[in-house]
């Protein structure tokens, strides 16, 4: 969960909901104390292989000889410097132009809100499917009956996109058209995308390069390469840290102590230092509220797909409360994880 999503929905409930407020400032909080960053929305990271430009031929189920030529460009849409959604411009398309998606946490639903080639506005609502990643959206309102499947292949280079429709009176839906694509700059004989560098704002793979404020990026797509266009400075910054963080160290300076002076011997184990007596112990309750806040920043990167960032915060939650239920459902998702006893 990033730092700008809590903090909305810190004033969202802190009307209805104190306590809950009070969870999410603490969430926040610690969240900007551990350098966990914003990230993608968790309902839209199985589709991160879709950003970039696709290209295919679109085949009508009625005449197979008689299709045409598409491509398809997805992009993150961002609010106040956030991914929230994902926009789709077609081009060469007859069934849609252009759409965002978007997803409603209550229902647990996709929102498709687009226009077709003639300009009317159309809206799409479903859900995935966890297995396959297809995305199965029906036709919302009057002229419903219509449905858009949105699949992207688990090699990360090609991906489906079928509209059908049921008849009147027909039990179910037939296929009319079906569009086969293949991301653009890849390799498409046979195997999975290549790793390459990861967008600045995002971490997902980087298609396309950016040049702002004097520095080269790397993004994912056209909505990151707006995001740093309007935020040249921010990007700068975190750039220059990756770079930092990336050096090897240095190797250690040559002693210029004389060969003969005493060195201290090692093998001993120094002295822990005694703890100051005028800092006085964390309470029960002060221990419980920190171990809760671990838990659900472990429980967020958990649904985000980040396992190893899931088990760090997991751990130190076993660590540093034990004897408490949040160890104990800490230590449960360490075992569920990684197979830790």
């Amino acid at each position: 969960m990033s730092a700008r999503i809590l903090m909305i929905l810190l004033f969202v409930v802190m009307l209805v909901d104190p306590s809950k407020a009070a969870r999410l400032q603490d969430d926040r909080s610690l969240a900007q104390s551990e350098g966990v960053e914003p990230s993608v929305p968790p309902a839209f990271t199985p589709y991160a292989s879709l950003l970039g430009r696709w290209k295919g031929q679109a085949v009508p189920a009625d005449n197979p000889l008689r299709g045409w030529r598409e491509s398809h460009e997805w992009s993150y849409a961002f609010q106040g410097g956030e991914p929230v959604g994902l926009t789709l411009t077609i081009e060469g398309g007859k069934i849609l132009a252009s759409a965002r998606i978007t997803f409603d946490e209550a229902s647990e639903t996709y929102r498709l809100e687009g226009t077709d080639p003639e300009g009317t506005p159309v809206v799409y609502v479903g859900t995935r499917d966890e297995k396959t990643n297809a995305l199965t959206l029906d036709r919302s309102g009057p002229a419903g009956d219509d449905r858009l499947t949105i699949r992207p292949n688990a090699n990360g280079i090609r991906s489906d996109f079928w509209f059908d429709r049921k008849e009147p009176g027909s039990p179910q839906f037939a296929r009319l058209v079906r569009a086969n694509l293949g991301k653009e700059g890849e390799n498409f004989a046979g195997g999975a995308a290549v790793k390459g560098p990861e967008c600045i704002v995002t971490g997902g793979a980087a298609t396309i390069t950016v040049s702002a404020g004097g520095s080269t990026f790397a993004v994912c797509c056209s909505g990151c390469r707006d995001e740093v266009l309007a935020n040249p400075e921010k990007y700068a910054r975190k750039l220059r840290a990756s770079l930092t963080s990336s050096r090897p160290a240095a190797s250690p300076a040559p002693s210029s102590e004389p060969a003969d002076t005493p060195q201290p011997d090692l093998t001993e184990t120094p002295p822990s230092p005694k703890p100051k007596t005028d800092d006085p112990a964390p309470s029960d309750a002060e221990t419980r509220r920190k171990a809760a806040s671990l838990l659900r920043l472990g429980q967020s990167l958990e649904r985000q797909g980040k396992a190893d960032g899931a088990l760090t915060f997991y751990r130190r939650v076993v660590d540093e409360a034990p004897g408490t239920p949040e160890a104990a459902t800490a230590a449960a998702r360490i075992k569920a994880l990684s197979g830790d006893e």
